[in-house]
């Protein structure tokens, strides 16, 4: 009797002390789950991470749009820059006004012909027009008389033969005004409407200037 009494206490004693090593045990498991639960936590910054890299990402994009938009600019330049060329052309044509025609020249100095004032004025704005007024007629594109802007070349001749090459200055109207290398004169500035020498000679016109590089150096 005295023998169970005391396996029962014994037996109750080691059921309590099983309990507790249990009990123990969860608690460590659940510590070790929460170490593991924190692992998302790091996952999530690296999720962070992620959110911040497609916020870059999207930033570098914005930079993309805006450099697109720069390019947009860029592009709406050199459609504008067929005013710019014509500007640098007529600036640079008008500032021979007065200089000294000279058979075949082909500089300042001594002076100029008039396919060589026509091929010097253009090369401050990147073209190539060497050769002769012949030569010159042949480039660009033909455009008709009432379609002449500044910057376009006037050609003149007799019996279909080029032998003049001139610089549309300015248009007013039915007024075209030219800049040329004159045998006579030297390089002045002429009205070529409603003048008889010159409008009984006028051949063609052509347009040189343009907005790529077809014919630039």
């Amino acid at each position: 009797m005295l023998l169970m009494l005391f396996l029962r206490k014994y037996f109750l004693v080691l059921l309590v002390l099983i309990i507790t090593i249990l009990n123990q045990s969860c608690k460590s498991t659940e510590e070790f789950g929460n170490r593991t639960l924190r692992q998302p936590s790091t996952a999530s910054d690296y999720v962070y991470v992620s959110k911040s890299n497609t916020k870059n990402t999207s930033t570098k994009k914005t930079r993309k749009s805006s450099d697109s938009t720069h390019k947009t600019k860029s592009e709406s330049k050199i459609s504008t820059s067929y005013q710019n060329q014509q500007e640098i052309i007529i600036d640079e044509a008008q500032s021979y006004i007065g200089t000294p025609y000279n058979y075949n020249g082909k500089t300042p100095k001594p002076g100029f012909d008039c396919s060589g004032f026509v091929a010097w004025v253009f090369s401050k704005a990147g073209y190539n027009l060497s050769g002769s007024s012949q030569t010159q007629s042949s480039m660009g594109k033909p455009i008709e008389k009432d379609e002449l802007d500044r910057g376009d070349l006037v050609f003149f001749g007799q019996n279909g033969k080029v032998t003049h090459v001139s610089i549309v200055d300015e248009v007013k109207a039915n007024h075209i005004y030219v800049i040329h290398a004159t045998s006579s004169r030297g390089v002045v500035k002429d009205e070529i409407t409603n003048n008889e020498y010159w409008d009984s000679r006028f051949l063609f016109a052509r347009r040189v200037i343009t907005d790529n590089d077809v014919v630039r150096n």
